[in-house]
């Protein structure tokens, strides 16, 4: 297998490129995503593609194949089932939590009254504090 590094932005723009590779790089991001690929995810035939962005003319447009993804993230729009969605979408297998844990994880409130709905001793709750 071939890993293929992706940085998304805070913009939700993907990029590409070897230079992702090396964490020194990402002590300037600017710097950094103007020397990378910006590139779109594209589900053709159940097949997912990674394509330049904005397309060439007469040029070879897409820069690879996407088998499965690994989504290594962290912060809102990432691991709150938001990116879990998005690949869902593009019928992109994925490891990790689905796009349901991921949001009940990032959902304090819920994460904290889910094992007390269950039954299970928490610290946090008890029956007398669980809403109606």
């Amino acid at each position: 297998y071939e890993i293929i590094p992706l940085y998304l932005s805070k913009e939700n723009e993907f990029y590409t490129g070897s230079r992702l590779r090396d964490i020194n790089e990402y002590r300037d991001l600017k710097a950094l995503i103007s020397k990378s690929r910006r590139v779109i995810l594209v589900n053709d035939r159940n097949k997912n593609y990674l394509v330049r962005y904005p397309l060439k003319a007469l040029r070879k447009n897409i820069v690879s194949e996407i088998d499965v993804a690994f989504p290594i993230v962290h912060g809102t729009n990432v691991e709150d089932g938001t990116l879990q969605g998005y690949l869902k979408t593009l019928n992109l297998p994925f490891v990790g939590c689905d796009v349901f844990a991921s949001g009940l994880g990032m959902d304090k409130y819920a994460m904290k009254i889910m094992p007390a709905l269950s039954l299970l001793p928490t610290r946090y709750w008890s029956s007398r504090q669980l809403p109606s």
